[in-house]
């Protein structure tokens, strides 16, 4: 097996529907990267589900899919428990209702790869968008504009302030991940901010 360059990994709870699409749209658009998929089921009620959809796209061998399996904990929990169990240089923190565009692994992979060259350390944002397909409400509306997803707030993309390291698609070199002790845990379960603490 080839070591991965990106580990993507995926946080789940109770959304195997959103889940199955991740997982396909992650297969369909990893543009030749070497990568290995981790979801994390975070206590899913329906374990059945998530495991089915795991099953439903780990079946072609192309790319390993693995799953871990928590107590619910939270978001902060499921990533640290799937970049603990990632063996890529990079992490690649996605949603589990994103799926990421043609070509955006391959940016993942060659800005951390680039900054990796010359001794640098970044956080790499993806933007992620509305599905098209499904009814914006005003609350959603607002969320885009205001403190989740505040893309056009940030004035120079190359210095984006932490309050914009949104984990909707977000990646990291794993080894500082894991040195500096992951997400803080101690946050509410529910995606509360704890990203970008």
């Amino acid at each position: 097996m080839t070591q991965p360059e990106v580990s993507v990994i995926i946080p789940t709870f109770d959304r195997p529907d959103q889940l199955r699409r991740a997982l396909e749209g992650t297969l369909r658009h990893h543009d030749g990267v070497a990568i290995e998929i981790v979801v994390v089921d975070d206590g899913s009620a329906d374990a059945a589900g998530v495991a089915t959809a795991v099953s439903a796209v780990s079946g072609s061998g192309a790319v390993p899919v693995a799953m871990v399996r928590q107590t619910n904990q939270g978001p902060s929990a499921a990533r640290n428990a799937g970049a603990a169990a990632a063996s890529g240089a990079v992490v690649l923190f996605l949603d589990d209702d994103c799926v990421p565009d043609p070509g955006c692994i391959g940016i993942h992979r060659d800005l951390q790869a680039a900054a990796a060259k010359v001794g640098e350390v970044l956080a790499v944002l993806g933007h992620a968008r509305w599905d098209p397909d499904l009814p914006v409400t005003p609350l959603m509306h607002i969320a885009m504009r205001g403190a989740q997803f505040d893309y056009d707030g940030i004035a120079d993309p190359n210095n984006v302030p932490f309050s914009r390291f949104y984990t909707a698609c977000a990646s990291v070199p794993r080894d500082h991940f894991l040195a500096m002790g992951g997400f803080d845990t101690t946050l509410p379960r529910y995606a509360a901010g704890e990203d970008t603490e």
